[in-house]
């Protein structure tokens, strides 16, 4: 289980804790290699976290991977306007990320899908 950066501000550290009942957290970073973010998607897929968007200094329409949750790798870092934003629910599914819903970088509530692929 990870954390990767959180609401309430900006961040960009990684938590790791393999406790199911939550306790004992791990810091593995307070300073990992990609912007300060929150309202953010971190999803499994294909054995890598996948992170999506968010805010930071401004909307961020980019997508990273990692394989060890410290080091992040740039995929892109230009998404179609239509993907970039934030606050949205995000799966893993068929070597893709699909992003729902959540918040224009006006922050207009909006209900579309993006599917994004991922390969290895």
């Amino acid at each position: 289980m990870f954390i990767v950066g959180y609401y309430g501000g900006h961040f960009n550290d990684v938590w790791t804790n393999t406790n199911p009942y939550g306790a004992g957290w791990t810091l593995l970073t307070n300073a990992a290699n990609f912007t300060r973010r929150s309202l953010h998607n971190v999803v499994v897929l294909n054995n890598m976290l996948v992170m999506c968007g968010g805010t930071g200094p401004s909307t961020l329409g980019d997508v990273l991977i990692s394989t060890n949750a410290v080091i992040w790798t740039v995929l892109t870092s230009s998404l179609p306007a239509i993907a970039a934003g934030n606050s949205r629910a995000a799966v893993a599914w068929n070597n893709a990320l699909v992003l729902m819903g959540g918040a224009s970088p006006g922050g207009q509530p909006i209900n579309d899908v993006y599917v994004i692929s991922i390969t290895d």
